[in-house]
Formats: structure tokens, C-alpha cells, sequence
């Protein structure tokens, strides 16, 4: 039940307080000559609020979990008695209705995928758990017992892994969705990423081709442009190769857009899209080197035929930028009392350390904010000082900002900017508000094929294609269960995670082990789940040997005397009265039971 009200307070922040929210102050503070585009501005709006509210709460010490169920009760009711007043907003009330529609679809049908969700999802865990981990985790795969090692402490990055690919983000939940799909196909998994990447790019270009009158060949492009980066980028995933792969394709890629059409606000447009579909994608500074040249070369060509849009371009950088320098400030705060902490207590990669100031992942968020939002792969407070993590988002939010400014005061063209500034900003604004890294990128799934495939409704809906709409509605309805389900089972974990990761007495107590037994000890962790203890692995450093036993069986074909680490709520009563009558208890508290010399 608890895992159940987690879900839905999570479905409510998505659906019950980003629009709502958007709709009531783009009402009352949106000036008159913008009316005509409050469907597509209500978003950002919301989602700039929600950010300010959830950081300073978070800042100040409040759960921001904690104000999702009155936020958006008060929202919502708020948003019910403004319909029942107005009359002039149609579209809002039609956007009531999907929105009704999608959450009691969601909220009914949750149970349907969950088998073959599950079924994959256990290989996912164990990747991340052990990317959690610190910076030289090994992690054993229970197929091949081959290690992984991450060197760097960034929480979703396991340079080639096994499942490393899983940190795509959007789409690693689609893997459970197929039974077929495991861990170790990754050609299928990313195939499968493909397909929807692209489908979701197509809605979102089929929406503003309502709008905007484009043609078909354009949503085509610009899905192909987005297929194909993250094909190409995720296929050559290594290191500095990525940087290779991604420089010429991303420029060319822009290029090419910006020749084919005449208009060259409808260029800059795609040449938007596809830059924001790279910063999903790869390295951040891959993209610094990526669009430096065709960005300057949008811009003289811009600046030649609008000299006077000097200084609404600067207006606009200020203005955004200043909005998200406040939503950012606690974030720089936290990362600014997180190197104090670190300094504090020496060197920060040690068990102790780790014990003494908490869990890295209550901090990435916030350091990720620095990077505008992306998945900055290392920039944590642990490899770069905030000086330097403000440089790079400063550089970083220049590239792109550049972009959104022209782009809005060019020829009225805010329509279909506003409404990919509203998928940038929903992975932006779920990066600071949840603390946990992977909420981010399955909230932007939510957000991504949600939109694009009701845009891609909306506009056969124009055509009076009724196989289409049908097709349409089928689908998204399918992926807003599966990104929601994801959720659920995210939670799920995580609840259970944070029994562990949670830095109270248990973790303290665990990091001080060594004292009761000897250093040159081998250690033997019996449990049923290997996620659930592979911290133990960076925690107990100083053992010889660290040997994972998922049975008790095997524990007693064990023939050398090792010393035991035991979690009682996973293991039968019975076993635990055989570990205290054959064996010397060393250590325990309320989860764990430390055993050693175990008789025949």
C-alpha cells in the first residue's frame, strides 16, 4: 500500500501539478497578445514553479514529496473552478479530459506488464546498484562472474558494462516490456530504443505541424536525425571515440537541416530539436564541440538578416537565464556544503566517508542541475569544485539558450519552440526535484511520449483518420502505462533501497566491522537478492575475499571457514538458530548477523 501511494503522488506530480499549475498563472499573468499560445506556454510555466517550490523546500528541509499531495489537491481544485468559470479556453478543457483519461487508464491497468517488466528489470538494479557504489565498485554478473569496475562516481555510468547501456535513460524500462529482451542483447535493446525514440520525435513534429503547416518530410528528418545520433553515439559508446563519432554527425546533421528548407526559422527550429536530442544523448562536451561551428554560423546568418534582434536576444538569455540561476541556487549551496563536508572529512572515496556524509546519490541531482539538467557522466561534486561545475553550465546554458532566444522572437515561431523547450525542461526540472537519477530520465519518457504521440492523435484527429487515431491512442495509452509502471517499480526498489543506503546507525555500525575481525579474513555474504548487499562489497575494503552466496546450500558445500555476514529478513529462521548454534556470533544488529567458525 505504501509502494501504491508513492506511485500515484508520482503520477500526480506529472499530470495533476505541472499543467494546472502552468494553466492557473498562465491565466492570470500571461500578457494579452500571448494568449494564442497558452496551450504551449502553460507547461513551462508549471514546470519552472513546481522547481522553484520543490528546491527551496527541499532547501529548507522539506521533503519535497511531502508537498505533492496538497500541491496539487489545491492546483487542481483551483484549475476544475477556473474551467467551470471560463468558457474561452476549449483546449484546456479538452487537455482535461486526456489527462483524466490517461491517469484512470494508468491507475487500472497497472498489473498488466508487470511480468515481463520484472524479468529484466533485476539485471538493470544490479548495474546501477553497483554504479552507486564508489569509484573502483566491482561488480560481479551472476552469468559470467566477469568484474566490472567504474572508475568514476557518477551513479548511472558503467563504462561498457554489461547493462551499462541501460543509462539511455528513457528507454531502459521498454526492455522489461519484452520478455524475449535481456541483459545481454543489447543490439535488440537498442533497436528497440530506436523505434520509439523516433516515434516519439514524429509526434512531437506532428503536433506542430498543426501549427505550423509543416511538411511530412520534416517530421521524417527530424526523426532520422534522432534515430540515428542515438544509434550511431550509443554504438561507438567508448570514451573518446563518442566525442569522434558525435562531432561530425551532429554538425552535419544541422547543416543539412538548414539547407533543405528556405525559412530558416523553420531550420533553426530543427537544428533546436536535434542539438536538444544530442544533450540526452552524449557527453556534454561532445556537444560543446559539436555545434560550436554550425552555431556560429546560424547566428552570423541571422544576425545579417535581423540586425535588430540584438538586444531581444540578450533580453531573452537574461531572462532564462536568471530563472534557472534561481531555480539552482540551493543546488549550488548543497553541492558548495557538500565539498565543505568533504574536506571536512578527509578523503571523501573510503567507507567512513561515505557512511559519515551520506550516500552520493542524495547529491548527484543537485551537482547534475549544474550541467542544465543533462546527464553530466561525472561532473559530481567529487571530480569538479562548484567553480568549476558553474563554468561548464555557464558554457553549457550559452550554446543553448542562444538557440531558444533567437528562436522566439523569430517570426512567431514560439509554438514549436515552446513545446520542445517543454521536453528539455521536464528532464531539466525531474533532474532537481527527485532525488533519485533514473526519475529523471523515466519522467522525461512520460513527458516525451505522452506529448508526442497526443500531438500525433491531435493532428490525425485534423485529418479524420479514424485508424490512425485509434493506433495513436493505443499506443500512447500502452507507453504511459509502461513509463508509469516504471515508476512503480522504481519506487518499489527504492523503498526497499533506502533501508540500506539510508546513513544511520546499520551503516555506521557495518563500516566498523573490521574492528571485531581480523583484516586478512575472508568474508562470505549469504542472501537471496545480490542488489541488496552489493554495497558490501565497497564497505568491507578491507577483506581478503568476498565470496556471494545465494543459497544456503551452497553456503554449506562450503568447505573452507570463512567468516559470515548474514541479513535476517532474508534468510528463513531456521538458518539463522543453525548460524547461532553451530557458528561464534561476532557482530549484529536489528538486519545483520556476523558468524564465524562454523562447525560440520
Amino acid at each position: 500500500m505504501q509502494v501504491l501511494f508513492f506511485e500515484l503522488k508520482v503520477i500526480a506530480s506529472a499530470f495533476f501539478i505541472v499543467l494546472p499549475t502552468g494553466f492557473l498563472i498562465s491565466y492570470f499573468f500571461l500578457p494579452e497578445r500571448l494568449r494564442k499560445y497558452f496551450y504551449l506556454l502553460s507547461p513551462i510555466f508549471g514546470l519552472a514553479t513546481i522547481s522553484i517550490v520543490f528546491q527551496f523546500a527541499d532547501f529548507f528541509g522539506i521533503t519535497p514529496g511531502r508537498l505533492i499531495i496538497p500541491y496539487s489537491i489545491f492546483a487542481f481544485i483551483s484549475f476544475i473552478l477556473l474551467i467551470i468559470k471560463e468558457d474561452d479556453f476549449p483546449r484546456v478543457k479538452h487537455c482535461c479530459v486526456y489527462l483524466l483519461a490517461i491517469v484512470l487508464l494508468l491507475i487500472a491497468l497497472l498489473p498488466m506488464i508487470k511480468a515481463g517488466y520484472v524479468s529484466v528489470y533485476g539485471n538493470c538494479i544490479d548495474a546501477h546498484t553497483a554504479s552507486t557504489l564508489g569509484d573502483y565498485l566491482t561488480y560481479h554478473n551472476s552469468a559470467s562472474k566477469v568484474p566490472f569496475v567504474n572508475t568514476r562516481p557518477n551513479y548511472f555510468l558503467l563504462n561498457n558494462a554489461l547493462v551499462g547501456k541501460v543509462r539511455l535513460g528513457p528507454m531502459f524500462f521498454l526492455a522489461g516490456l519484452n520478455g524475449i529482451l535481456n541483459s545481454n542483447s543489447l543490439k535488440t535493446f537498442q533497436a528497440t530504443s530506436l523505434f520509439f525514440y523516433m516515434l516519439a520525435i514524429a509526434g512531437v513534429y506532428a503536433f506542430s505541424s498543426i501549427a505550423l503547416n509543416f511538411s511530412s518530410r520534416v517530421s521524417t528528418l527530424a526523426a532520422l536525425f534522432f534515430g540515428l545520433n542515438v544509434l550511431i553515439v550509443h554504438g561507438n559508446y567508448n570514451g573518446f571515440i563518442s566525442h569522434l563519432m558525435a562531432l561530425p554527425f551532429v554538425s552535419l546533421g544541422i547543416i543539412f537541416g538548414l539547407f533543405l528548407l528556405k525559412d530558416y526559422s523553420i531550420k533553426a527550429a530543427i537544428c533546436f530539436a536535434i542539438i536538444v536530442a544530442s544533450l540526452l544523448t552524449i557527453y556534454p562536451e561532445s556537444i560543446l564541440y559539436a555545434v560550436s561551428i554550425p552555431l556560429i554560423w546560424i547566428a552570423i546568418k541571422l544576425i545579417r538578416e535581423r540586425k535588430s534582434a540584438y538586444r531581444e536576444i540578450l533580453m531573452t538569455l537574461f531572462i532564462v537565464f536568471l530563472v534557472i540561476g534561481v531555480t539552482s541556487f540551493p543546488s549550488i549551496i548543497r553541492v558548495a556544503e557538500f565539498v565543505k563536508y568533504k574536506k571536512s572529512i578527509g578523503e571523501f572515496n573510503t567507507p567512513q566517508a561515505r557512511a559519515i556524509a551520506g550516500d552520493i546519490r542524495y547529491f548527484t541531482p543537485q551537482t547534475e542541475a549544474l550541467g542544465i539538467g543533462v546527464h553530466t557522466h561525472g561532473m559530481t561534486a567529487s571530480n569538479y569544485s562548484p567553480v568549476q561545475n558553474a563554468i561548464i553550465w555557464l558554457s553549457f546554458s550559452i550554446a543553448i539558450l542562444f538557440i531558444v532566444g533567437f528562436l522566439i522572437y523569430s517570426k512567431g515561431y514560439i509554438l514549436l519552440t515552446g513545446f520542445i523547450l517543454y521536453i528539455g525542461l521536464a528532464y531539466y526540472i525531474f533532474s532537481l526535484t527527485f532525488p533519485y537519477g533514473y526519475y529523471k530520465h523515466i519522467a522525461l519518457s512520460v513527458y516525451l511520449f505522452s506529448a508526442g504521440l497526443a500531438g500525433a492523435l491531435h493532428y490525425f484527429y485534423y485529418k479524420k483518420n479514424t485508424r490512425i487515431i485509434t493506433l495513436a491512442a493505443g499506443i500512447l495509452i500502452f507507453l504511459s502505462i509502461a513509463a508509469s509502471y516504471s515508476l512503480f517499480l522504481s519506487n518499489k526498489y527504492l523503498l526497499e533501497e533506502d533501508k540500506l543506503f539510508t546513513p544511520d546507525k546499520n551503516i555506521i555500525e557495518l563500516s566498523h566491522i573490521a574492528k571485531v575481525i581480523p583484516t586478512n579474513s575472508s568474508l562470505f555474504v549469504l542472501q537471496e537478492d545480490e542488489p541488496k548487499l552489493s554495497w558490501v562489497f565497497y564497505m568491507l575494503t578491507d577483506f581478503r575475499k568476498v565470496t556471494v552466496a545465494d543459497s544456503t546450500r551452497q553456503l554449506r558445500l562450503e568447505k573452507k571457514s570463512f567468516i559470515f555476514l548474514i541479513r535476517k529478513d532474508m534468510v528463513a529462521k531456521k538458518y539463522l538458530q543453525y548460524f547461532r548454534r553451530t557458528g561464534k556470533v561476532l557482530w549484529q544488529n536489528k538486519g545483520y548477523l556476523l558468524v564465524s567458525k562454523l562447525k560440520n
